[in-house]
């Protein structure tokens, strides 16, 4: 797998503020424009993200990360798209995907930087 194909990047040391801390919680670096919307707002490109691997309930419109069955990391909206477990794309660009049980959810993204100075919640949003 080329290293532009690769949503997530692994880093040693993030200092993350109190107020964003969790017991559970991991960092990631999202790479590509999947969960960026067309205003520029969203999960930017090059952004790390921080991931509750604790919070074991599924709520719709919130955003994840997920281990595809190819074994990439990918962060996506659950949605629900005809019956069935969707993940999707805020970036209208990308088609969503239905979950199947080859697809893992890690935990929900629930706050990202650029700059790993300034902080910011990621908000449910409805599709």
């Amino acid at each position: 797998m080329d290293q532009s194909d690769v949503p997530f990047e692994r880093q040693q040391k993030i200092l993350v503020p109190r107020q964003f801390r969790k017991q559970a919680m991991i960092a990631m670096r999202v790479q590509g424009n999947s969960m960026t919307l067309p205003d520029g707002t969203g999960l930017p490109h090059n952004c790390y993200v921080l991931i509750d691997v604790s919070e074991y309930d599924s709520r719709y419109g919130h955003v994840y990360a997920f281990r595809t069955e190819e074994g990439e990391l990918v962060a996506k909206r659950l949605i629900l798209s005809k019956g069935y477990p969707t993940m999707s794309s805020d970036n209208e660009d990308h088609a969503p995907l239905r979950i199947n049980k080859d697809i893992q959810r890690l935990g929900r993204i629930y706050a990202y930087t650029l700059d790993l100075i300034e902080f910011k919640a990621v908000e449910y949003r409805s599709i």
